[in-house]
């Protein structure tokens, strides 16, 4: 092969990489954005509020979507071209059935609690449509498609700041229409490509339910292992709430959004990682692939960690740019919510043995144990209003997480980790920690 065409292969992998990276990251920076807006347009109280709608919301998502969309990942390739159709239509007729579900739960909801149900409408009413947006999402990845998948995620964030913006700046409404302004855009979105009919045409009269049957059987361990993670994102909003009020879940939200900037870069490399590894296991060496995964995480141990003390050493600047005068004095609690997304990163490297022999259920052990530990200590949290707790209690619950995941890893594949070039890391990070 020659030097150009080198050239224009890498360049082509590059450009795919930057796409699918940037188009999966848009969301974070929106969030970012719609943060730093709603903080100084809301009062802490109704921030607070906020944020525990939209945890709620992203809640009911997960459950109702039972994570299909991996499923897709394994049976969109392994299927015929002329069974794809089905399995989409298959995929969307359960999303439908889940939404008049949701509708039937909702007006028995409203007959009880009229203003709880509100603040859940916008969820009920964009619940398929915003199902069906991940499912089609998966397909332009899985095609290779990477200008649509940049364009799709492009178009929703910029729908989501417009809605945004007339609902809330302009229009002055409250919490319900922030919320709607999060999820409508979708509506939009996937109506436009049921008319353009991709990345198939849409039939009431496919449906096929052993099959729904069978993706579901896959996709319920990794449900499992999903609300496992959920633990430790999403749990502490509600104890923190319930103990210490609206205005200290505000403040919380605020933290951990200024510490997402971490995870932006994450969920670049969760986009890629994951196909890439189950293309080496498919094609490559054992040895081959575990010395790539040893090194990679590595890369990841030493570059996330010049990454995260970069980021701590500026968060107080970050924080000031995101969030009002009111949440400044926050500032110190910030490395521990960074500290616990690095923290998370490892689980992409450490769990790729459960990959490897097919069984990324036990992801969800090491989940449950970690997130049931967190949980626990949540509960019996110390009466006074102090946040650190809570975030020293995720790094540790985190820690755990990672550990049980790599035992249940190396005991279904032995990856053979350069364990004394972490060993550093490993001492480096609490003391640089207790320094800053």
């Amino acid at each position: 092969m020659s030097s150009f065409c080198l050239v224009q292969q890498w360049k082509s992998r590059l450009t795919r990489i930057m796409a699918y990276g940037f188009g999966s990251s848009i969301r974070y920076i929106v969030g970012f954005i719609l943060t730093a807006c709603y903080s100084r347009l809301f009062s802490q109280h109704l921030f607070g509020l906020y944020s525990l709608y939209y945890t709620i919301s992203m809640m009911v998502i997960m459950v109702a979507e039972v994570q299909l969309n991996s499923a897709i990942l394994r049976e969109y390739h392994e299927s015929p071209a002329e069974k794809r159709s089905l399995l989409l239509n298959t995929i969307w007729h359960f999303y439908f059935l889940i939404q008049c579900f949701a509708v039937i739960v909702f007006i028995c909801l409203a007959l009880y609690q009229l203003q709880v149900a509100l603040l859940l409408l916008p969820i009920v009413l964009c619940m398929a449509p915003y199902q069906i947006f991940d499912t089609i999402d998966t397909v332009a990845r899985l095609n290779f498609r990477h200008r649509l998948y940049l364009l799709m995620n492009l178009a929703e964030g910029a729908l989501i700041v417009l809605f945004a913006f007339i609902l809330i700046y302009i229009l002055k409404l409250g919490v319900a229409a922030a919320l709607f302004a999060f999820f409508a855009p979708r509506v939009l979105l996937v109506s436009t490509f049921f008319i353009l009919r991709y990345p198939y045409r849409f039939s009431w009269l496919l449906m096929d339910y052993q099959l729904l049957r069978k993706l579901i059987v896959y996709s319920a361990p990794i449900l499992l292992s999903v609300m496992s993670g959920w633990l430790f994102s999403y749990i502490a909003r509600f104890f923190i709430a319930a103990k210490y009020g609206l205005a200290s879940l505000a403040v919380y939200a605020i933290i951990f959004q200024v510490a997402y900037t971490l995870n932006f870069i994450l969920q670049v490399i969760r986009t890629i990682w994951t196909p890439l590894v189950m293309h080496k296991i498919a094609h490559e060496l054992s040895c081959h692939v575990s010395s790539f995964v040893s090194r990679s995480m590595l890369l990841y141990a030493y570059g996330g960690l010049i990454i995260l003390f970069v980021l701590i050493a500026i968060s107080k600047y970050i924080l000031m740019l995101i969030a009002p005068s009111q949440y400044w004095y926050a500032a110190g609690l910030l490395k521990y919510a960074f500290l616990m997304v690095y923290l998370q990163g490892f689980n992409l490297y450490v769990s790729v043995g459960n990959l490897w022999a097919r069984k990324t259920g036990y992801n969800a052990v090491g989940a449950l144990i970690g997130g049931g530990l967190f949980s626990a200590a949540l509960f019996f949290l110390p009466k006074q209003h102090t946040l650190l707790w809570p975030l020293i209690a995720i790094d540790i619950s985190m820690l755990i997480n990672v550990l049980i995941i790599w035992f249940f890893s190396q005991k279904h594949h032995k990856i053979q980790y350069a364990y004394r070039y972490l060993l550093p890391v490993v001492l480096c990070v609490p003391t640089l920690m207790v320094v800053m």
